[in-house]
């Protein structure tokens, strides 16, 4: 199962919304109540979603690495606003191969077996303070070492854990249940501060 402190870092950046954060702050448990009740995506969900962003983070780093572009726009935005820092990191010359093992096996990686009341309480008071890179880099151990040099190029700046909640906003960004989730949360929160 991931570690809580990742599905806290990854669900807190996927509810960074101003209003969602004030919501919390000033009503704290009722925010739980809310979440619980609007918050409907299973533990398989969460896990595939985790799995499938994590493997579209490794591709597009592969791409860049290799400088293939890509006519997608979801990856000409990812070129937009990753290219530089992974030329910047990759002060070794990692190679693209290097990320394949761990794009063929994503589905060993981010096991959420339940998603608790804890870890739902845990979304509106999680401060991302923990590099999201870091906790990553431990389940890609799972699968194979993770060599020092291709750990300080993910590490740069955050780059593996950003580039994935890059594809992960955008995987909940196109669900409607998130979408109407986030709004109704909002919208209490709102109602519920004022």
């Amino acid at each position: 199962m991931a570690s809580p402190s990742f599905l806290q870092i990854g669900f807190g950046a996927l509810l960074e919304n101003p209003a969602i954060v004030e919501f919390a702050a000033r009503v704290g448990e009722k925010a739980f109540s809310i979440a619980k009740a609007y918050f409907t995506f299973t533990a398989h969900e969460i896990t595939q979603a985790f799995q499938d962003s994590f493997a579209e983070a490794l591709k597009a780093i592969s791409d860049e690495l290799a400088q293939k572009s890509s006519a997608q726009k979801l990856r000409q935005d990812f070129k937009g606003q990753f290219a530089d820092a992974i030329k910047t990191a990759n002060r070794d010359n990692i190679q693209r191969d290097a990320l394949k093992p761990f794009i063929k096996q994503k589905n060993q990686l981010f096991q959420v077996d339940k998603i608790t009341e804890a870890d739902l309480v845990a979304l509106f008071q999680a401060q991302n303070t923990a590099p999201l890179t870091d906790l990553i880099l431990a389940q890609m151990q799972h699968i194979a070492p993770v060599d020092e040099q291709l750990a300080a190029f993910l590490r740069h700046e955050d780059l593996l854990g950003q580039a994935m909640l890059f594809f992960l906003r955008e995987k909940f960004r196109t669900e409607a249940r998130f979408e109407k989730a986030v709004a109704i949360i909002v919208c209490c929160g709102s109602s519920l501060t004022a």
